[in-house]
């Protein structure tokens, strides 16, 4: 019993700690593993006594066979400089030849450009004689991409340079890992980091306000499917609509994706129809060209023909399905084959009356196509073989999870009431910025110690038990922000330490009743089981009222209010974790091994009278 009670502590304490270390920690983990090291020896040569002194500024020599350019005014010296020290042949490069004129009574070059790029070495005393010239030939550069140092010549006599990097193989990690509880996937919205403001106007003269406050809520419905639960959304005038997103991390992606239309089409088409619109649609993109007096190659027909295809199939097909006849979509996976790996398709279930719509389109276009557009893309151009009358469809060729979800969550928003149109793009800056950040992680890190500290005072031992659950809860309260990629504003940090409070909040009913039972003359491990049960239903009435209240601000709330109810239902949540079933786990192990003593549970001290004398 010992022993199972000694593991159970154990394990919830390293299960903590595995936690913790997986928040504070990056979000990718490597265990094992060293960077790598190089260093290098710098060999100072010599020749004739004069020094040769490479220019590296902090750079490496390479590995080379090369031919070194010392630079004299404008002009360049050949000098060849061979390192004893074979690599492969990465790539090549040429040097132009140069003739240089050296006089016989000293060793300083004089140089003489000549109008080839050749220079004339002749020797002193015939200064008037053109003798035969003497080419010094360019070599080929043998490198390894690194960047060809140039060193600083006193003589035209070359020596040898040795720089040889000695390099240490770096240890290869014994484990890698993508981490999904790592704080920095939490995302800071607009009054903490900022984020970007895009302007939409809409793509039609004159558009109703019931089409434009359809527009807003849509948009608004699409930014919570992505988790930019503090996105804001607002009108601007009569056909604009300005958006407001925190933190985002690919804007152009975003603004294509939120603003897109979405508007899912269904066309049958025939086989002949198909291969009609393929040759109309390539005889339009050659006319096009040849109005602009240029030749179209294959490649460039090729990329200019997916548009007109869509614009034949639009003018050609029969629309036999709309978006509005999609009840749900959702991403599944599904083998092609019973050989092939699971891909990412988006599943369709329709409504009554898409289910029979498309029953009858696959009935009349069995051994052809039906064309699945979203907008102006081709999502899927499958093959009808059978009459399809459940009511499902699957659309596949997507690219990866990310498609797939993608293309759900814009069919399940709906499509848009007409096509909105980006006009402007700024980046916003943080309204309050990182000193409030600071100031908001300070005032929860001393507000928790100083709750830490009032539980061991006040309930001694449970309080030590009560630490470490509360512990524990802060780290899972961490991990499930960046599991399901919350957006913190500073009202969502006030939920969080809001809920911390309702942890102890429990803690201290329980612990009161403990010691209620504890004064009563109970034994300790039945004192625990009564003040655990009729703590029980106080603490769940308190946390269910403050949820509901979470709940509605999450359910109709936007911004900022949003988030606050969102980080208070999950830490309401995580609290009623820690302080219902972790507090109990500790205790109850404590108590199977020894800890027992009332005293340290914060029972009072009773005088023994002459009743228990005699009961003994």
């Amino acid at each position: 019993m010992k022993a199972k009670s000694l593991l159970k502590i154990l394990g919830i304490l390293l299960v903590i700690a595995i936690i913790g270390y997986m928040v504070l920690s990056g979000k990718v983990i490597t265990i094992g593993g060293e960077e790598k090291k190089v260093e290098t020896k710098n060999v100072e040569q010599s020749a004739e006594n004069k020094e040769v002194v490479p220019k590296t500024d902090g750079a490496v020599a390479p590995d080379v066979t090369t031919t070194n350019t010392p630079v004299v005014g404008n002009e360049e010296l050949a000098t060849t400089i061979p390192i004893a020290k074979p690599a492969p042949v990465v790539k090549e490069a040429t040097v132009d030849t140069e003739i240089v004129t050296v006089p016989a009574e000293t060793a300083t070059a004089t140089i003489a450009p000549t109008t080839t790029g050749a220079k004339t070495v002749a020797p002193a005393g015939t200064p008037d004689a053109t003798p035969a010239k003497t080419t010094v030939a360019a070599p080929e550069i043998t490198t390894t991409g690194e960047d060809i140092v140039e060193p600083t010549v006193t003589t035209p006599t070359p020596t040898t340079t040795t720089a040889a990097p000695v390099k240490q193989a770096p240890k290869k990690p014994l484990l890698t890992f993508n981490n999904p509880l790592s704080y920095q996937h939490i995302n800071l919205g607009l009054d903490l980091k900022g984020g970007v403001s895009i302007v939409y106007e809409a793509g039609i003269k004159n558009p109703s306000k019931e089409d434009m406050d359809s527009a807003v809520e849509l948009l608004r419905k699409r930014l919570n499917e992505k988790n930019y639960t503090e996105a804001e959304v607002s009108l601007q005038g009569s056909n604009r609509i300005r958006v407001e997103i925190p933190g985002i991390g690919d804007p152009n992606k975003a603004v294509s994706e939120i603003g897109r239309t979405a508007e899912l089409k269904f066309y049958g088409i025939t086989d002949e129809q198909f291969k009609g619109i393929q040759t109309d649609a390539r005889k339009e993109v050659e006319a096009l060209f040849a109005q602009l007096g240029m030749t179209a190659t294959e490649e460039q027909i090729q990329g200019m023909m997916p548009t007109a295809i869509i614009q034949g199939i639009q003018q050609k097909g029969e629309l036999v399905l709309r978006g509005k006849d999609i009840s749900r979509a959702s991403m599944d996976y599904e083998q092609a084959s019973q050989v092939s790996p699971l891909e990412p398709v988006v599943k369709l279930e329709m409504t009554p009356v898409g289910t029979k719509k498309f029953a009858n389109a696959t009935k009349k276009y069995i051994n052809n196509y039906i064309v699945i557009l979203l907008d102006n893309d081709i999502l899927s151009m499958p093959k009808v073989n059978v009459e399809i009358d459940t009511g499902s469809a699957v659309i596949t060729g997507m690219e990866g999870e990310k498609e797939a979800k993608s293309v759900a969550e814009l069919i399940n928003s709906g499509a848009l009431p007409f096509e909105l149109r980006d006009i402007q793009r700024t980046a916003i800056e943080a309204r309050l910025g990182q000193d409030a950040l600071a100031g908001s992680i300070k005032a929860g890190i001393i507000g928790a110690l100083l709750v830490l500290v009032f539980m061991f005072v006040m309930y001694r031992f449970p309080g030590i038990v009560a630490d470490i659950a509360l512990v524990g809860y802060v780290f899972l309260v961490l991990a499930a922000f960046s599991l399901f990629n919350v957006t913190l504003t500073l009202p969502g940090i006030a939920g969080m330490i809001l809920s911390i409070g309702m942890a102890v909040d429990a803690n201290v009913i329980i612990f009161s009743r403990l010691k209620e039972e504890l004064n009563a003359g109970k034994t300790t491990r039945a004192a625990m089981a009564a003040g655990f049960k009729k703590a029980m239903s106080a603490i769940i009435d308190g946390n269910a009222t403050t949820f509901i209240i979470a709940l509605i601000l999450y359910w109709f709330g936007t911004g900022p209010i949003k988030g606050f109810g969102q980080t208070l239902m999950i830490g309401l949540i995580v609290s009623m974790f820690t302080a219902l079933i972790v507090t109990k786990i500790l205790l109850n192990s404590f108590v199977d091994l020894g800890v027992k003593n009332p005293t340290l549970f914060g029972a009072r001290l009773r005088s023994k009278t002459v009743m228990d004398l005699k009961k003994k």
